[in-house]
């Protein structure tokens, strides 16, 4: 029904058809006659998430259905009336018009309210209903592209308790007081699930970059995962196969067997665990970091950016994790530039009302914050120094005292603890104003 009222989500977004809003277009369709007032509880989503841009734009107009609504006012509902946060939009059964604002109210409570104004905006494809400042970024004729990074999921069949043994480690399932015990928070599936232990060539394990081990300008140590993958001789990942896999010794062969047989219970027995996970989308052998020395990371999700980076080395036992944003240069002005600017508050502030919110806040930053970013430019003065200014403020947070163990508590509440902590660093004023400069022109 979401194809034939013309809203169906597209790319990334087309899992995440939103029921309420078929409702109400299926429901102006049938049961209203024209010139008809409605008014319906949506969800707050709907005023910035990504699945909701054609409801936002009146595709419905154009459908199979073709659905006439004008909406006219927006309503803010407390946090408190449902479980999740939502909206009341009403309109009037009418031809669509394009509209650049729309009067609203937040309802504070039940003897309180204010009157706001909802105002459309466009930015990188998006547009958007928000009541919200919007903060205009310099405009940039081209931006840095960063990559998602590839599924290694589930996280139970790939990350084990690790114990060095020689040339090999020792795996065994993870617990509540495992190095990577972090995983078990988020584990919904096959948490349960024990892998048989045993002894595996230290060859077949890669370091995994996870938005868990990622504080701001920060990295700590990164997870070893077990993997039916190798890297070819012209840096290309490949999936091992079958034939390679039986020849391998009992206790290699056997547990990758194992990973497949469970991996197929948790995803279903037509799934694939290189096609439909690993390299899902190609995610994984677009990770071809040969030829660079530095890799620049942000998470794709939190209400903020959150990025650092790292030098790479000749081995490339590194794959980034779909939690996270890449990019690879082998410039490390370039790098640092980059990690300045993300952990920005200049470019929060960018991003915030294109965010769609829900119980927890802010969410969702994935390809919005770089698209806000202008490419380096070795020339420009500003950029090289905030180069600098950022190494300054790196080698004064490595001088205080920061707890960075992903075990150590919730990740938020361990990067606001080191944002608190850079907001006090001498270098932290100069950085800050750099970075309003060169992404709002201030």
């Amino acid at each position: 029904m979401a194809k034939d009222l013309g809203i169906k989500p597209s790319a990334a977004n087309f899992l995440h058809v939103e029921l309420a809003t078929i409702f109400l277009l299926s429901s102006i369709g049938r049961y209203l006659k024209d010139d008809s007032v409605f008014g319906c509880v949506l969800p707050h989503s709907v005023l910035a998430g990504h699945h909701q841009q054609k409801f936002r734009t009146g595709a419905f107009v154009k459908s199979r259905m073709q659905i006439d609504a004008r909406f006219s006012s927006l309503w803010l509902l407390p946090e408190s009336v449902f479980k999740n946060k939502a909206i009341v939009v009403f309109g009037t059964k009418k031809p669509w018009e394009n509209f650049s604002s729309l009067p609203g109210m937040n309802i504070i409570s039940k003897e309180k309210s204010e009157p706001t104004v909802f105002i459309t905006k466009q930015y990188g494809g998006q547009t958007i209903w928000t009541n919200e400042e919007v903060h205009q970024a310099v405009n940039s004729s081209s931006s840095p592209h960063f990559e998602q990074g590839a599924d290694i999921m589930p996280r139970n069949i790939f990350f084990f308790n690790v114990e060095e043994s020689g040339s090999a480690y020792s795996i065994s399932s993870i617990t509540s007081n495992s190095r990577y015990a972090y995983f078990l928070q988020n584990m919904h599936k096959g948490r349960e699930y024990r892998i048989p232990e045993a002894v595996i060539p230290k060859r077949f394990f890669y370091k995994v970059l996870v938005s868990n081990i990622v504080t701001p300008f920060g990295l700590s140590e990164a997870p070893l995962a077990l993997l039916p993958v190798k890297v070819n001789a012209d840096g290309v990942w490949a999936c091992l196969t079958n034939k390679q896999i039986n020849a391998m010794s009992r206790s290699v062969k056997n547990t990758f067997k194992e990973i497949e047989r469970e991996y197929k219970v948790l995803q279903g027995a037509n799934r694939d665990i290189y096609r439909n996970a690993l390299n899902w989308r190609g995610k994984l052998e677009k990770q071809c970091f040969n030829d660079k020395k530095f890799l620049v990371v942000f998470g794709a999700g939190g209400s903020k950016p959150c990025a650092t980076y790292l030098k790479l080395d000749a081995s490339n036992r590194y794959i980034v994790d779909q939690t996270l944003y890449w990019y690879a240069t082998n410039n490390e002005d370039e790098a640092l530039y980059l990690v300045g600017l993300l952990n920005s508050d200049s470019i929060t502030k960018i991003i915030s009302p294109f965010q769609p919110e829900g119980q927890q806040g802010k969410r969702h930053v994935h390809t919005l914050a770089p698209s806000s970013i202008q490419l380096y430019n070795a020339d420009n003065i500003d950029h090289k120094q905030l180069a600098d200014i950022t190494q300054h403020l790196i080698e004064d947070l490595h001088g205080s005292h920061i707890d960075t163990n992903p075990n150590s508590g919730m990740l938020q509440h361990r990067r606001s603890k080191i944002m608190a902590l850079i907001a006090e660093l001498p270098s932290y004023q100069q950085y800050r104003d750099l970075c309003d400069k060169i992404l709002l022109g201030k």
